[in-house]
């Protein structure tokens, strides 16, 4: 849900952003206002919204997907944490220091 809020909103901020009309092509036109933008939006966030009422079996294998989907990103994260972390203790350990020397002349 929250990637569908996101697109919405990201939308909503393209259509509404002024453009340089000698930028535009002049062959295209036109003819859907930010009024008309937003309503169709509004219209289409509550046929969505009403998609799990409609199709419940495709809601509940889509959450035990995104659930799948978050055990793992947080499974891939605490490796990821770990690699850093050892990373970084492994530079303190030696006493290594990534700042470049400069040549004495």
């Amino acid at each position: 849900m929250f990637l569908i809020r996101t697109v919405f909103w990201l939308s909503l901020v393209v259509l509404l952003v002024p453009i340089n009309k000698d930028k535009v092509d002049p062959t295209v036109t036109q003819t859907v206002t930010a009024v008309d933008a937003i309503s169709l939006a509004s219209g289409a966030l509550s046929d969505l919204s009403g998609f799990c009422l409609r199709n419940p079996d495709v809601c509940v294998q889509g959450h035990e997907a995104f659930m799948a989907f978050s055990v793992k990103a947080k499974y891939v994260s605490g490796i990821a944490y770990s690699y850093i972390n050892k990373q970084l203790a492994d530079n303190t350990d030696t006493g290594a220091d990534n700042t470049p020397t400069q040549k004495q002349s």
